[in-house]
């Protein structure tokens, strides 16, 4: 189960997954987080990748969850240090239309 480290730098919320995102335990957790962030009126996060080695299925969907989640309280979820397979997964679900991936040279991949 991973981890979820929450920190706050200016108005965004940095959420930091910490091992193994695959688990419908880790993804509760994440959905925990976001409920917490949202309830401290935290409705800009961004979720940082770099730990992340791969997403499932499930993954996807708690991620498109979690931006309607914020959406509805006028906020938004941003993914930082994906690497390459992570931002392929993205591209090809097209997930990336619903949630923007920044990659790690701090620009927006597209098709």
């Amino acid at each position: 189960m991973a981890e979820i480290v929450r920190s706050r730098i200016g108005v965004l919320t940095y959420l930091i997954p910490t091992g193994a995102f695959f688990d419908e335990e880790s993804l509760a957790a994440l959905k925990d987080t976001v409920a917490d962030c949202i309830e401290g009126r935290e409705v800009n996060l961004v979720l940082d990748f770099d730990n992340v080695p791969s997403l499932t299925g499930a993954a996807l969907e708690s991620l498109l969850d979690v931006q309607d989640m914020l959406s509805r309280h006028g906020g938004g979820l941003k993914v930082v240090n994906a690497n390459a397979l992570v931002q392929d997964i993205f591209l090809v679900t097209r997930v990336n239309d619903y949630i923007e991936v920044i990659d790690k040279s701090g620009g927006r991949r597209t098709v």
